[in-house]
Parts: C-alpha cells; sequence; structure tokens
C-alpha cells in the first residue's frame, strides 16, 4: 500500500480551481468491499440501483449464498476480496496462493459466474501477490490509489482521487476518518466526479456496505446527481468492454519535410496508397533546427499542400523545451540542475520569455501553412535532474500557500509529493497554454495533441521522472500520443494501453511504434501481434518513417497495404 503526504488546503484549492478543459461526463464505477456480517443488513438498506463491482470474501460468501447469488445475477462484476480478509504482506508464498484459490473457487462455485477481479484487503500487496493472482487467472487488480498506480502484471483500476492526491473516493476516509457530515460526503463526491469529468476519466469509488449505508440519502442523492449529469454507471467488466469498443480509426506516419531532390510527389504518393489518414510533419527538433521558414511555398508548405491534396490530414511537430539552440543563444532560459548547473539543451517552462518564444513559434506556424494539427513532442523534464529553476521553487511556494521558499533538501523528501504533483501541473499548464495560442490562431479548427511514453501510465515514477502526467495533460489537449517500443511484450503493451485510456478518459489515443534498437526492418511476425493489440482500445496507430522506400515498407506491414 502506498502512501501520500497531504498537501496544504490552500494548494489543493488552486489545483482544483484551474481546469482548462470543458466538463463533459464520466462513467461512474462504484466497488463495495463486502467482509463482514454486518454488510448484510447495509446492503439491505442500500438497494444499490446501478451496476456495481462487488468484491467480496470467500467466508462472506459462503455464509450468505443467497446474497452472492442476487448480486450476480444483475448487470454487476462479481470480485474477490480474498477468503478470510488477510494482511497479505504479511503471508508466506503458499499462504497468499491458498487464499487467492480458495476465495476464487467458492465465489465461482456460489455465484456462477467467473471471477477475474481482485482487491486487496486495506489495499496492501507485493509482486507475490500480483504474480499469485496472473497465475490463477485474475484479468484486474483495484488495490491501488490513482495517485500511485504501479501495475506491470494484471490490469489496474485504481480508486480515484482529487487530482493533488489530498483525499481518495473512499468512504472509509471520509466518512470514518474524517467525519464527514451527509452534506459534505456527497458534496465530496460530487466535486470528485466534476474533476474527472473534465476529461471524461473514470470516477472510481471505494465503499463499504456497513459504512456507506449510514449516509445512504447522500449516497443515493449522489446517484441521482450524477445521472442528472449523464453519468453512465458501469462495473469494472462493462468498463473493460466500453473501452475495447474503440477501433483504430487513424494510420500515421512521422516524416520530415521533403526536399525537391526526394521527388515529393512520389513520396507522398506511396504515403497516400498506403491509407494513411494523418502525416505528422516535424517543424522544429531537439536541436533547435527548424524545419519551416515561414514562406507557404518551402519545402515544409510544400509537403503540407501535397498531403492535403490526399485528403490526409496534416500535423506539424514542434519540440517545446528539449531545444539545444535556445537553450546556448538563452542561458537565462534553460533548466537548473540539483547541483545548480544550467541546461546545455532544455529550456524551462518557468521563463515567461520560454512561454512567448514557443507561442511565437506556434503562431508562425498556424499563420503560414494550413494545418489540421499540431503535435507537441519533449513536453517534458529530461528526468529528476532538472528542473529545480529558482523561479518555480519560489512560484511553488506561492501556489502552495507557504510561508517561505522551501529549500531542495525539503522538496526532494517531506514535500516531495506535493513538489512532484506541482511540477506535473506546470507541464500541463503550459500545454493548456499552448493549445489555447493554437485555438486562437487557428479559429478551433486545428488539434493539439502531446507525446508521452507509453510506460508513463502503469508507473507513476515515470511521472515523476518526466513530469507529465496523463491525467493533466489529457485536460489540456485533444489527443495523446503514446510512444510504444516494438519489442515491448504483448502483456506489457496491453497493461500499458489499457492504463492510458483510462487516464486519458475520453481523450483519444493514437500509438506510435517506436524502432527496435538494432533498428531491423520489423518483421511479419513481429509486426502482427503489435498490430492486433493497437487495434484494441486505441484510436489510431503510427510509425516513425525515414521518408524512403524502407520506411514506407514499414508502413506497410503495419497498416496491411490496404486503403482505409
Amino acid at each position: 500500500m502506498k502512501k501520500s503526504s497531504i498537501v496544504t488546503a490552500a494548494f489543493a484549492l488552486w489545483l482544483f480551481l484551474s481546469p482548462s478543459a470543458k466538463a463533459g461526463a464520466s462513467p461512474v464505477l462504484l466497488s463495495f468491499d463486502v467482509e463482514e456480517a454486518a454488510d448484510v443488513a447495509a446492503l439491505n438498506k442500500l438497494r444499490v440501483p446501478v451496476p456495481a463491482t462487488y468484491f467480496i470474501t470467500g467466508s462472506f460468501a459462503r455464509s450468505n449464498p443467497e446474497i452472492v447469488r442476487a448480486l450476480a445475477g444483475r448487470e454487476n462484476t462479481i470480485g474477490s476480496h480474498s477468503d478470510t480478509h488477510p494482511h497479505f504482506t504479511r503471508l508466506d508464498q503458499e499462504s497468499i496462493e491458498r487464499e487467492v484459490a480458495t476465495s476464487k473457487q467458492s465465489l465461482e462455485a456460489i455465484s456462477g459466474r467467473q471471477v477475474t477481479w481482485f482487491r486487496a484487503p486495506y489495499l496492501e500487496y507485493d509482486d507475490r501477490l500480483m504474480q499469485a493472482l496472473k497465475a490463477a487467472g485474475f484479468r484486474g487488480d483495484s488495490s491501488d490509489k490513482e495517485a500511485w498506480a504501479n501495475q506491470s502484471t494484471i490490469f489496474e483500476l485504481p480508486i480515484s482521487n482529487f487530482i493533488d492526491a489530498s483525499l481518495i473516493a473512499s468512504d472509509y476516509d471520509m466518512i470514518d476518518e474524517a467525519r464527514y457530515t451527509n452534506h459534505r460526503f456527497r458534496e465530496t463526491l460530487e466535486k470528485m466526479y466534476r474533476e474527472k469529468a473534465q476529461s471524461g476519466q473514470p470516477f472510481v469509488v471505494l465503499l463499504h456496505p456497513r459504512i456507506v449505508a449510514r449516509e445512504t440519502e447522500a449516497f443515493r442523492e449522489f446517484i441521482k446527481w450524477a445521472k442528472r449529469h449523464e453519468a453512465r454507471f458501469l462495473s469494472a467488466d462493462s468498463y473493460i468492454a466500453d473501452i475495447q469498443k474503440r477501433q483504430t480509426q487513424r494510420h500515421c506516419v512521422w516524416i520530415e519535410p521533403i526536399s525537391p531532390e526526394r521527388n515529393p510527389e512520389q513520396v507522398v504518393a506511396g504515403i497516400a496508397a498506403l491509407g494513411v489518414t494523418d502525416a505528422f510533419i516535424k517543424a522544429t527538433d531537439a536541436k533547435g533546427n527548424r524545419y519551416f521558414t515561414g514562406n507557404a511555398e518551402d519545402a515544409f508548405g510544400r509537403t503540407v499542400s501535397l498531403l492535403r491534396a490526399k485528403k490526409i490530414r496534416v500535423h506539424a511537430v514542434m519540440s517545446v523545451l528539449a531545444d539545444e539552440k535556445a537553450a546556448q543563444q538563452h542561458p537565462e532560459w534553460s533548466m537548473i540542475s540539483r547541483s545548480g548547473e544550467r541546461s546545455s539543451a532544455w529550456i524551462s517552462p518557468s521563463s515567461p520569455a520560454v512561454t512567448e518564444y514557443l507561442n511565437s513559434c506556434l503562431q508562425e506556424l498556424v499563420r503560414t501553412y494550413r494545418l489540421d494539427g499540431v503535435c507537441l513532442e519533449n513536453l517534458a523534464y529530461p528526468g529528476t535532474e532538472f528542473d529545480y529553476s529558482p523561479a518555480l521553487f519560489s512560484a511553488y511556494a506561492h501556489d502552495a500557500k507557504l510561508k517561505r521558499v522551501p529549500k531542495l533538501s525539503e522538496l526532494l523528501n517531506a514535500d516531495f509529493t506535493s513538489w512532484s504533483t506541482w511540477h506535473a501541473q506546470q507541464i500541463a499548464d503550459l500545454a493548456g497554454i499552448l493549445k489555447k495560442t493554437v485555438n486562437r490562431e487557428g479559429e478551433g479548427k486545428i488539434e493539439v495533441s502531446a507525446i508521452v511514453p507509453a510506460g508513463l501510465a502503469i508507473n507513476y515514477r515515470e511521472s515523476e521522472r518526466t513530469g507529465q502526467s496523463v491525467a493533466m495533460l489529457g485536460r489540456n489537449v485533444d489527443l495523446l500520443i503514446a510512444d510504444l517500443p516494438r519489442s515491448g511484450s504483448r502483456d506489457t503493451n496491453e497493461l500499458q494501453l489499457f492504463a492510458l485510456r483510462l487516464q486519458g478518459g475520453n481523450r483519444p489515443v493514437l500509438v506510435r511504434l517506436l524502432e527496435n534498437a538494432d533498428r531491423k526492418s520489423t518483421t511479419t511476425e513481429t509486426t502482427a501481434p503489435v498490430r492486433e493489440l493497437a487495434h484494441m482500445g486505441v484510436d489510431g496507430i503510427g510509425i516513425l518513417s525515414d521518408n524512403d522506400v524502407t520506411g514506407l515498407n514499414k508502413a506497410r506491414e503495419l497498416f496491411g497495404g490496404a486503403a482505409h
């Protein structure tokens, strides 16, 4: 079980009041941990009127088979909550496997349903338990808090929390621990839901019948309120099925502007023949090179025109914070390391001059060329070594209402949770600022996307490293693009794509397949499984192309050589 520190109330309020995306509707996944005799009367009192997920202990099921069968007969998911509700981290391997197997057998025998979801008692688990669940045929787990999701074994459906990680959506935390009143409990659920609805993320609520039944009125009023706001109530199984209904509609290539000597008409014709729907053209790179001149007739503009003539959507790719030329020409813009050294390759989001510079670049692109999209690449920190710019320290202290600017040692220790969350918010806020510029210049007709590593979605440490948050970025862009190595295992890829869909909410997700380290041509044997995987729950798939025959052949293998 991962623990988070509580940020200040003022900081929590600041985060909540800073959305830039329009609120919509989110699915609500109510989940109940059913384990004690008192839950019998509580379930009868609640009479939950919507689909939900019930994590039930084997011992409860054996004592109350009629209740379990009744729950299984509706649009619910039946999951395991262990057999006897132990602390799994204190058990030996044999006991872990026995708890998992016995509960699964009892629940399946009584419910008549396959049991493939699990939640650990006390939300305590380790890798031994996850491996035992996978070996026993479990499909998913719901033992993590959203802010600390770190699951690379089976699907993880984390319990929701405020985006600042200050509170999880749990009746125990709100009613038992914090002693919320009926009104405050309902109000907090509504506030959490509205936060999720900004990007369509699922709202996963952890409940205990015997606890939430004490606030039955608030619980029922929340359900009525959510329905009025067009929320759909889903079980875990229904949510998975909903995600996997998505089919790939977009086939993409990443290219550089095509120079005249490379016969651009022929290259574009080859791209169009593959059924490509979207082309991402490099506009700037990490070296600080510009591939456009501001003249609509340059190689960049000519490539855009040729592609659009073939009905292919065109996106300009801009390297945002990785910019060697800018960092070296304007050292005052550079990110700062822990030791106080300036980066020679990365510019800081803390600098107003950097924001002005990036906006100027976008304005020139959008005003000069007929674009369908702008793709933000390298919208991240290069690692945990950067960015410790003094301006960021001061801004953090201001937003968190601290009495003084914290020391570096404090940020990396006692304040690390709130600092990491705020740090990621700076990246998301920059995306929002750039999107606003694109929307203004493009009259709201240009799609803004951001590239993230696929592993970001299943490992919170990756978020700490890059400063990127799928959930935060999803609020400030129209499209998420996930870099997925071709060499990744099927299981890992599937887990990453599920987590991306979950955290990205209703934002479309494209997968960009990266070359293997040896850059060998992808064979049909390795491409087919990845293609099959990418067509499950993602909206598009694409590759990095070299604008040459090799690149086009790779695309042909991936897309099947057929127009779409």
